[in-house]
């Protein structure tokens, strides 16, 4: 028999073939355990921006700026890990105005490609939240940067000739109501190519690491006016495994959406990315002076 059904209800959007997650790798969303003790750095003065303005951009104003191969910095609904669909919209930009890179990826290649933001016109404030968030994370960024630097022997300012004309950009993830969440993923399990990643949320929890020992995978409890710090590879080639990226994935669910919003330290794209010779003759003095003593 046919039932009236209220039009201002936002119903969930339908799993896809390309968005389901082979048996072996879905979630449980029943039997979520959690990782203890995670270190908390407090950033009151970061807020997360009004990621819900992505969420409210109507699907005229997110084809204008969608990306496309000549494009890597937009609006996108279908970025794929593993080869399976993300359950996730997700907003891209740099956070310089501009970046030149060379035309094709060609060792001699010498003509070169200059990249601009894309921005929707509606939300009217959307670009000036994001610039806003995007220079109090920048912030924190650099002090991060320099805290690793110093861990490592290093001064200060070890990494700064690395980031001339660096590749930093953010990210802002909208991850759905999914009716049947242990079949997808919102992204799936890989690990961060860049040098460090920070990571505000909503507050919905989704965020999951895998502990090397076993493989299982622990959620992390969202805390507020905090901010996850990622390890990524280039920080790891460059402390010659003194720090570890970590494999993580995003899971959805039934009830709540969730929106996260990430800053990328990323070096310049003419960076050589490998051990930085003075943490190698370090380390091995380190070890030398154990073997001895």
């Amino acid at each position: 028999m046919p039932t009236a059904v209220d039009s201002t209800v936002m119903l969930p959007p339908p799993i896809e073939a390309s968005t389901m997650v082979p048996p072996h790798l879905r979630p449980k969303p029943d039997t979520v355990k959690y990782l203890e003790d995670v270190p908390v750095i407090d950033l009151s003065p970061l807020q997360t921006p009004n990621s819900h303005d992505l969420a409210d951009i109507v699907a005229q104003e997110k084809r204008k700026v969608a990306r496309n191969p000549n494009m890597p910095w937009g609006y996108n609904e279908s970025d794929h890990t593993n080869n399976i669909r993300d359950w996730a919209e997700v907003f891209d930009f740099m956070l310089n105005k501009e970046l030149s890179i060379p035309a094709s990826l060609e060792p001699d290649c010498q003509e070169t490609s200059t990249l601009h933001n894309q921005w929707p016109e509606n939300p009217a404030d959307f670009r000036k939240v994001c610039k806003e968030f995007t220079q109090a994370a920048s912030k924190l960024m650099c002090q991060l940067l320099e805290l690793i630097a110093l861990s490592l022997g290093l001064p200060a300012d070890g990494f700064n000739r690395y980031l001339e004309n660096h590749m930093n950009y953010s990210r802002i993830n909208y991850f759905p109501i999914c009716p049947s969440p242990e079949l997808v993923l919102g992204k799936g399990a890989h690990k961060d190519h860049a040098i460090l990643t920070l990571l505000t949320t909503n507050g919905v929890s989704g965020l999951e690491v895998k502990r090397k020992s076993d493989g299982e995978w622990l959620r992390l409890r969202p805390i507020p006016d905090s901010v996850v710090v990622i390890m990524a590879g280039v920080l790891q080639v460059w402390s010659n495994e003194e720090y570890e990226c970590i494999v993580h994935r995003v899971v959805v669910n039934s009830e709540k959406e969730r929106f996260s919003m990430v800053t990328v330290a990323s070096p310049s794209y003419h960076v050589m990315v490998k051990p930085i010779q003075r943490i190698q003759v370090g380390r091995f003095l380190h070890v030398e002076e154990r073997q001895q003593s």
